[in-house]
């Protein structure tokens, strides 16, 4: 999952480069193309802010899922990473609802299958229940040990990838798997604040890409060389 740190780093990139802009209720948008709403510094559970040109993260919490971002908001910080590291964006945020070009090098979200392929462990998983184990206990934060909050990456097990957080801690935005051109947005792995049955490897929600909420989160990926 997406650290606060790692958001943090690239947003600052992104600032000084005035690719993002901060509006009157503390909403991030991007600057050119497109205007759409990405990430939400003015809600309790989002630990990072902005005073003038500059970004903060609340100290602890640096290592924490970054929440109240859009998949829009997402969708920004895989093109600038890509562009702070010499990569093709993949996302035209120039047309309505942005498009993806399957074929560029740079970072983007997950569709739906590579989420579930990565969450299943690869060719050589063992399928479990949840991420990395038939025990949510064991790889998860969720509903029922998280004290309703998110906790820090990485502080559960890991799946047979050596990936963490697949199941629980924050949900994550992926491509919708019916149709990559419309308005909606998939949600996998479940949260803190879900039920076991939620933070299933098989479990898919459905929802807008304006949402931002203190349980939704991302990862990113990227094409194979």
């Amino acid at each position: 999952e997406v650290t606060n740190k790692q958001m943090h780093n690239v947003l600052k990139w992104a600032v000084y480069r005035k690719k993002v802009v901060l509006d009157a209720s503390s909403m991030l948008r991007n600057a050119a193309g497109r205007p759409k709403r990405l990430l939400d510094l003015d809600r309790p559970k989002s630990f990072l802010s902005c005073r003038g040109s500059r970004i903060f993260v609340v100290a602890g919490k640096e290592d924490y899922p970054c929440v109240e971002v859009t998949w829009y908001g997402a969708a920004a910080f895989c093109n600038f990473l890509s562009e702070m590291e010499g990569l093709t964006p993949c996302y035209d945020m120039t047309v309505r609802h942005w498009t993806c070009d399957w074929n560029t090098d740079g970072y983007r979200l997950p569709t739906e299958a590579e989420w579930e392929y990565a969450a299943n462990g690869g060719l050589s998983g063992q399928k479990t229940k949840y991420a990395g184990s038939d025990n949510i206990d064991e790889v998860a934060w969720y509903g029922d040990n998280s004290e309703q909050q998110s906790h820090a990456v990485g502080t559960k097990t890991e799946n047979e990838l050596g990936i963490y957080d697949m199941s629980g801690n924050v949900s994550e935005l992926c491509f919708y798997e019916d149709d990559f051109t419309i308005e909606k947005a998939a949600f996998r792995g479940g949260s803190w604040g879900h039920d076991a049955r939620h933070c299933g490897v098989t479990y898919s929600g459905k929802g807008y890409r304006h949402i931002c909420d203190g349980y939704l989160g991302f990862r990113i990926a990227r094409n194979a060389p």
